[in-house]
């Protein structure tokens, strides 16, 4: 049954696919970062050997911070405004590729099931029609039981 969709509930649809994608996209970055966060946390907490390395962490971050405001003071904020969109465009483009594949991968699963679903089992025929007086007959008989002919 196909519906007939005038212009505004497409562009509704567009916009509720694309609202579903980028809030599935959220959740699967949340999960994740969720997930690094908690496993660095638990390490630190366990691990006396990391805060020391965090220490060193947090000193080469302080230099490297200096050197990037040495940067911007180099670069003008025109360049670095080009590279940060650059940036979230690349992330955009990974963010639908795995969307593309998440979905990808849930439809090609659902048309296997459906295949599965659809083809139904090949049942030999267990009765043939007499050439004859066409009526049904089995498949393994010699002659008609209506009009006795030979088969």
């Amino acid at each position: 049954m196909k519906v007939r969709l005038n212009l505004a509930t497409k562009a509704l649809e567009t916009h509720r696919r694309f609202l579903a994608g980028a809030g599935l996209t959220a959740v699967v970055a949340g999960l994740l970062f969720l997930g690094l966060g908690w496993h660095v946390y638990s390490a630190r907490k366990v691990d006396y050997a990391l805060r020391a390395r965090t220490e060193k962490m947090r000193q080469e971050m302080a230099k490297l911070e200096a050197q990037r405001k040495e940067l911007e003071r180099y670069f003008s904020q025109k360049d670095i405004a080009n590279l940060h969109d650059r940036a979230a465009f690349i992330n955009t483009i990974l963010d639908f590729i795995i969307v593309a594949a998440c979905i990808f991968a849930v439809v090609k699963g659902m048309n296997a099931l459906k295949r599965r679903l659809d083809s139904a089992p090949v049942v030999a025929p267990t009765t043939k029609e007499c050439p004859f007086c066409a009526s049904s007959i089995s498949i393994k008989a010699k002659r008609c039981p209506q009009c006795t002919s030979q088969l």
